[in-house]
């Protein structure tokens, strides 16, 4: 996977900032893990990253190409890219390996 940075991204649900001006640059192979209390906007970083959420400011950059801006926003099924919820409720049928490797089967 090539370099993601989150320049201050902004996210608010009405007039309520959730994710205030985040910074956070991933190099090429690390591991990251975002931890903190409920409410804080950990989801809601991922559902940015993933496209599932539009920005109010700042950018999300993958490589070169600019993923999310206040302007521009790349489509969660062109960005390339799964998330995992912490319940597996979506597939309750599959075990812990299938639920993870899922995206990775569809992509053969």
């Amino acid at each position: 996977m090539a370099k993601l940075v989150l320049d201050a991204i902004t996210k608010h649900f009405g007039e309520v900032p959730v994710v205030n001006e985040v910074s956070l640059s991933i190099e090429p192979g690390q591991f990251v893990a975002l931890l903190g209390p409920s409410g804080c906007g950990k989801t809601t970083v991922l559902r940015c990253i993933a496209g599932f959420e539009q920005l109010h400011d700042g950018l999300i950059v993958l490589g070169d190409e600019t993923l999310s801006s206040r302007v521009h926003h790349v489509a969660p099924e062109q960005r390339h890219m799964s998330m995992v919820f912490q319940s597996y409720a979506l597939w309750p049928h599959m075990d812990v390996m299938d639920n993870v490797g899922y995206s990775l089967k569809l992509k053969g």
